[in-house]
């Protein structure tokens, strides 16, 4: 959902990708938070996730993902 340019730096290095380069414009984040809730992540955590660097993106502010 996110989109590339840094050579995969994060997850080269064990982290998950952080979305420094944005989302793309159809990604599916919806979807992308049921796999946090699925695999244990809280809301917080998740908000955190979405929000590092894109908290002002379009596609965040028109989908329910932050509500």
């Amino acid at each position: 959902v996110t989109n590339g340019g840094c050579q995969a730096l994060c997850p080269s290095h064990g982290h998950y990708c952080f979305g420094c380069h944005g989302y793309w414009e159809d990604s599916n984040v919806e979807a992308l938070r049921e796999l946090f809730k699925e695999n244990g992540f809280d809301k917080d955590e998740i908000r955190r996730i979405f929000t590092k660097f894109a908290c002002t993106n379009k596609i965040l502010s028109e989908s329910q993902v932050l509500k």
